[in-house]
């Protein structure tokens, strides 16, 4: 006769247990994805901090204002945009104006695009709907163009190899007929040729279609008389949109609280690419940003994959809002002069290799 085996409590509850211990790691797995920064973290709340700010100082009755137009009684600080178009559209100098635009190139020669990562609230409201800015097509058309670039740069680069050793023979062939002269004349042309391909490689992006955008909106605004831009802004209307939601507790009612927030959803959900294809302030910012040269994102190469080991890595250009390469800016969707400070290409990078230093290292 076969003893029967009989399970004690523990062991049954042991062999119950047992199908619900593989879901521990994924929770460690988890808590290592968020490798952010705190000064990244910090980041990600510094645009819902000016909203409450805001609202705060507008329940109070405190003239604090807000990101478009902020102050202090006669000190004011007004969108550079808006600046300009007040400027056109009034044809009349007003000092007031004029310091608040010197002061607005000065904060985007110091910190570049930081506002747009760090303060606007067009990228809260798109996180708070879960909009994306840029489609998966998008990100797969990008994908597809960097390979082909790629593909394009490996086969030049082949290319000149292989002309360069052509050249080699035949400058070893016919050395004797050439003088030392005309031979150090054809290798300084060659140098030439070669800087200005380097140039041009690492050349950044001017001109895109934000720019043809800030140039209707300055030039409307000069033929009406009105700033126009003013009344379609995104910015401005997500802080319409929480004063007139605050003023209901006050009673005061009107069409304004419906219409400005369908005009905000519709410019976000049907105009998903506002930020890098028609937002006019960001253009001006681009523009005054060709002289920042401050808190810019700097490779060590001596810690990089791609020049190390070299893999292919592209982390850094993945993460990229606005799809810059720093390895090579007009392969980029942008030059470095729309970086936006947000630090992902930092915290992507696996080896620690980028940083971003208040002045650029000596190398550079």
């Amino acid at each position: 006769m076969a003893e029967k085996t009989t399970e004690t409590p523990l062991e049954s509850a042991d062999a119950q247990e047992t199908p619900k211990q593989p879901k521990k790691p994924a929770k460690k797995a988890a808590k290592k994805h968020d490798n952010r920064s705190p000064l990244s973290k910090l980041r990600s709340y510094t645009p819902l901090l000016v909203v409450l700010v805001c609202a705060i100082a507008f329940v109070a009755n405190v003239p604090l204002g807000n990101i478009s137009s902020f102050g202090w009684e006669a000190i004011s600080a007004i969108c550079p945009v808006g600046s300009l178009s007040v400027f056109l559209a009034s044809k009349v100098f007003v000092p007031r104006i004029l310091i608040s635009l010197v002061i607005a190139v000065v904060l985007i020669l110091l910190f570049g695009r930081a506002f747009c990562s760090w303060i606007c609230t067009v990228p809260l409201v798109q996180k708070m709907l879960n909009i994306r800015s840029i489609s998966i097509e998008d990100q797969r058309k990008d994908a597809k163009m960097r390979e082909r670039k790629s593909r394009k740069k490996n086969t030049n680069k082949k290319a000149s190899t292989e002309v360069n050793t052509v050249a080699e023979d035949a400058d070893s062939a016919v050395s004797v007929a050439l003088s030392q002269e005309e031979r150090a004349e054809i290798s300084q042309q060659m140098a030439q040729v070669a800087n200005s391909h380097a140039c041009a490689l690492h050349s950044p992006k001017k001109w895109d279609s934000r720019h043809v955008v800030l140039g209707g909106s300055l030039l409307s605004a000069a033929i009406f008389g009105f700033p126009v831009f003013c009344l379609v802004c995104p910015i401005g209307l997500s802080f319409a949109t929480v004063y007139l939601v605050l003023r209901l507790f006050t009673g005061q009612v009107s069409w304004a609280l419906v219409v400005v927030p369908v005009m905000l959803l519709a410019e976000l959900l049907i105009f998903r690419k506002w930020c890098y294809k028609i937002c006019p302030v960001s253009a001006l910012m681009s523009l005054i940003s060709f002289g920042n040269k401050t808190f810019v994102p700097h490779i060590n190469k001596d810690k990089c994959i791609e020049t190390t080991k070299g893999k292919t890595c592209s982390r850094c250009n993945t993460v990229c809002p606005e799809g810059i390469n720093l390895h090579d800016y007009s392969a980029g969707k942008f030059g470095i002069n729309d970086c936006i400070k947000c630090r992902r290409c930092v915290d992507a990078c696996p080896t620690k290799a980028i940083t971003m230093p208040f002045l650029p290292p000596k190398d550079e």
